[in-house]
């Protein structure tokens, strides 16, 4: 389990992303003997999820599913990807009622069926995965009142309601609601015609929008519910799936106010590098003695492969060569490195007295999570440490070649996935590739495994 701000990783989640598979039925007994797998490598025995994705769906713009975030009432795609045991038999549930105590314990209540919205017959397909990866895709709709009906949420903004001297924070939460679904250039005009409305009655006048929008920034952490995804599969197990639902990408218009996305690809590759690699390699330390093999490339890359990344010796196959002498490390481009991505900014707040006010605003991280599946028969006879290893959550990991000629081709997943630990409930963002790799070792190497 995990507190409201924070996954924790569990033996069969998917990594940071709170994605959690439970055992409903255990037919085995843990002993002392060492564990038969890694955490990474993926088997025929169970179903594995790699990754969760979600992203906000629009009609309008099917293509544009870059945004891991949604507020009430938007429509989400969530992209399921397994693989491993084949799903004969998948059950999809959600709570939009997720209470979370003072403490960070977490209940799901009204869990009900999940009712999906139609999707376009033909939804396109990453090219790079194989049919290894099973990728299950749901569209739902978010409801209207998710958050001004959430029980933690009035008590949350309780301050702030006081200091815009509005009567209570129902009323708050039904002007935020309602500004959410009008146009930036509006929202001021919106509200002069409310208070003109409201002024005859002796009712109460409404803040200006400016004076509102200071105070939106704060606001919105708060202002901020997870919702849960349950998913049983093959009768035997059952997987969680956290998605949090807030107001930010209605109002990234107003300064300091942040919507978060989905992370990105660009380029999946092995480096070799000639000797011991020093502590803290980077892509730009690659000299003319090391080879960059290229597994998997998106569009923009492949147009114009940046020797920043790719060095001066790039080769575009699966197949690596592995030899005495030489240090090896995976490594994702996310275009941040080269300055064609960048990073999301979020804002950290600081709490006194019960008001909250932005601390400051900083950059996300990047982590990743690898997986892999053995394609060769004897693998999983071959003993643990002699496997492959891919050591490191970075976009840069080490990785240790097997030492054992029998592992020949490996199918390779990366999970890119974004984390910022100041923000409260913030959506996370994760995005999933896939590539082959192949093995080939040189006599002077398997001599030396010998040793």
């Amino acid at each position: 389990m995990r507190t409201s701000r924070q996954p924790v990783r569990s033996r069969w989640s998917s990594a940071v992303r709170p994605v959690v598979i439970g055992c409903i039925a255990l037919g085995a007994t843990i002993g002392c003997a060492p564990w038969p797998t890694r955490f990474e490598e993926i088997d025929d025995h169970r179903p594995r999820v790699l990754d969760f994705v979600y992203q906000k769906y629009s009609t309008a713009n099917p293509s544009d599913t870059s945004l891991c975030e949604a507020a009430p009432g938007d429509t989400v795609l969530v992209k399921a990807y397994f693989a491993g045991q084949p799903l004969v038999e998948q059950q999809w549930r959600v709570s939009f009622n997720v209470q979370i105590s003072s403490v960070g314990q977490d209940t799901a209540l009204d869990i009900e069926p999940l009712i999906e919205i139609p999707l376009p017959p033909a939804l396109p397909r990453d090219s790079c995965f194989s049919d290894s990866t099973l990728v299950v895709i749901k569209a739902f709709q978010i409801p209207r009142y998710v958050i001004s009906s959430n029980p933690m949420i009035a008590n949350a903004i309780a301050p702030a309601t006081v200091s815009l001297g509005i009567p209570n924070p129902q009323l708050l939460l039904t002007l935020i609601d309602s500004l959410s679904h009008i146009p930036p250039g509006e929202r001021q005009a919106f509200i002069g015609s409310l208070n003109a409305l409201l002024a005859p009655t002796g009712s109460m006048v409404f803040p200006s929008y400016d004076s509102l929008s200071t105070q939106l920034g704060p606001m919105l952490q708060y202002l901020s519910v997870p919702i849960r995804l349950f998913v049983a599969v093959n009768d035997v197990h059952e997987i969680r799936s956290d998605f949090y639902v807030r107001y930010n990408s209605r109002f990234t218009d107003i300064p300091g106010l942040f919507a978060n996305h989905n992370p990105r690809i660009r380029c999946l590759a092995i480096y070799k590098v000639k000797g011991t690699a020093k502590p803290g390699f980077a892509p730009g330390d690659l000299s003319a003695t090391d080879t960059t093999f290229c597994l998997y490339l998106d569009s923009a890359a492949a147009t114009n492969p940046d020797p920043a990344i790719f060095g001066h010796n790039v080769r575009f196959t699966d197949t690596v060569l592995i030899d005495e002498g030489y240090s090896y490390f995976a490594i994702i481009d996310t275009g941040v490195f080269r300055g064609v991505s960048q990073l999301d900014s979020a804002a950290t707040l600081l709490e006194s007295n019960g008001i909250s006010t932005i601390l400051g605003y900083s950059k996300e991280d990047f982590f990743v999570q690898w997986f892999y599946d053995y394609l060769d028969a004897e693998a999983y006879s071959i003993g643990v440490n002699d496997r492959l290893i891919i050591a490191g959550g970075s976009p840069l990991a080490t990785l240790l070649p097997p030492r054992d000629d029998r592992i020949r081709t490996i199918r390779l997943w990366a999970q890119l996935y974004d984390s910022f630990l100041g923000e409260s409930m913030r959506p996370f963002g994760s995005t999933l590739r896939e590539a082959k790799l192949h093995f080939e070792y040189s006599p002077a190497y398997l001599k030396s495994m010998k040793r």
